[in-house]
């Protein structure tokens, strides 16, 4: 499945900082919105993960592609976090008992993939998997 790439505005760099910074924005307990500061506790809904998600993003980036960047972030995530079991084999990603690990090729294939122009209509799950997974195994397979 080939397609186009368009010019990328948020940087595989920008991307793997900002995965490693996940470890201190799930511990965020309070967020600013609109310059008030909102408790937001220990909450880990998904709603929580968003609203710290974009707090992070916005004290990052320039307010013009914040929002922007957060958005494929959390597209990127929400993908992996929904079908992590079909990466779940030789170096891509391992599922662990106490917590999981995913390699650079995994998410650098994710990366390029969510930040490519959008797939056409009528496109699976199961096609981004099987799209992501060839870009791991090709294009990024020396990374690990």
């Amino acid at each position: 499945m080939k397609r186009k790439t368009k010019q990328v505005a948020y940087t595989y760099e920008e991307f793997a900082q900002d995965l490693r910074a996940q470890e201190f924005v799930r511990k965020y307990e309070f967020i600013t919105r609109h310059g008030e500061d909102i408790e937001i506790g220990q909450d880990d809904s998904f709603e929580a993960s968003v609203f710290r998600n974009l707090d992070y993003f916005h004290q990052v980036y320039p307010r013009k592609t914040a929002i922007k960047k957060a958005m494929v972030f959390m597209r990127i995530v929400t993908h992996l976090a929904a079908r992590f079991q079909k990466y779940n084999r030789g170096t891509l990603a391992i599922d662990g008992s106490e917590y999981s690990v995913v390699s650079e090729q995994l998410t650098r294939a994710l990366h390029d993939y969510f930040t490519s122009e959008p797939p056409p209509s009528g496109v699976t799950d199961d096609d981004i998997v099987t799209a992501v997974t060839e870009l791991a195994e090709t294009k990024y397979k020396d990374y690990k």
